[in-house]
């Protein structure tokens, strides 16, 4: 699920509330949001997220980076 950029997270990630998912994000703010519904937030690393220091969520650098960890790999 693509969610447009400014639109409602709760309502859309209420739906998968309990169900463990990744949650891939680039706003921590929107990372956090994931943890509220139990969903495994992956922030994707970008300036503006540098901050980010919540142990519950995975920062990693690309999308090949994303795929491989989901995978296990």
């Amino acid at each position: 699920v693509c969610l447009d950029t400014g639109a409602d997270k709760d309502s859309a990630l209420k739906e998968y509330e309990g169900g463990g998912f990744y949650w891939i994000e680039d706003k921590t703010e929107n990372a956090v949001c994931g943890l509220k519904f139990g969903l495994k937030p992956i922030l994707i690393s970008h300036a503006h997220n540098a901050d980010c220091k919540n142990d519950a969520i995975i920062k990693l650098d690309t999308w090949s980076a994303i795929s491989s960890y989901i995978l296990g790999e």
